[in-house]
């Protein structure tokens, strides 16, 4: 599947093949066979669903845009990419090796599951102080690293989709991360490694602010 950008109500499903082209599908789209996501590909506005067959996504990239229902448990993307202020329902495991939270996007994060993804990072710096939106009831897993940062006087925020109940958010990696200009709200991270941040902690656990020549940051 390949070619100019696409919308509409009729449910495509892939039997086979390859996936590319950095196009939009707006529609939605059926993996039920063996097939390839090759390069930079874009999908929005539909329901994005495995159901069978072996799904190659080395080296690829999908982008996300608004309104997009993702059902693909059974597949890891390579890089998952958000883009606007979009809101991802995520209605089975979403598992990918890289989390790409840009940083002229705002992220909310809906549905009945998480994500266990290996790397949540920023590829693109801040254009204003951003929130990543979790919602409480999921659990959301990073297993190996987490690099997302602000910059100057912008800053990332991991938070509750809740005003009261911490989403549990889990790095399980083995070396505490170090994040800069990350604030945590309400997030539950008692199930895995610790977490410094020299931001702002609102109602989180097992985050810290780091220690620095003999001395703990307070806020």
């Amino acid at each position: 599947m390949s070619g100019s950008a696409f919308s509409g109500s009729t449910v495509v499903t892939l039997t086979g093949g390859t996936w590319s082209g950095a196009y939009n599908v707006g529609t939605s789209l059926t993996f039920a066979g063996n097939v390839t996501v090759s390069g930079a590909v874009s999908y929005s506005t539909g329901t994005l669903t495995y159901t069978s067959g072996t799904i190659t996504t080395t080296g690829s990239t999908l982008t996300l845009g608004p309104n997009t229902t993702l059902n693909t448990n059974g597949v890891t993307w390579a890089t998952v990419k958000t883009s606007g202020t979009s809101t991802y329902t995520v209605n089975s495991l979403l598992s990918a090796t890289t989390l790409d939270v840009r940083g002229d996007t705002t992220p909310i994060f809906v549905g009945t599951a998480g994500f266990t993804v290996g790397t949540v990072t920023n590829g693109t710096a801040l254009d204003s102080s951003r929130t990543v939106s979790l919602l409480y009831t999921n659990t959301y897993t990073v297993t190996t690293g987490i690099t997302l940062a602000g910059t100057g006087s912008y800053h990332w925020t991991l938070a509750s989709s809740h005003g009261s109940n911490r989403v549990p958010f889990v790095f399980s990696g083995g070396t505490s991360p170090s994040l800069n200009l990350v604030k945590a709200t309400r997030l539950d991270s008692s199930g895995g490694t610790k977490i410094y941040t020299n931001d702002t902690i609102t109602d989180s656990l097992n985050w810290e602010a780091p220690v620095t020549g003999g001395y703990m940051w307070l806020f």
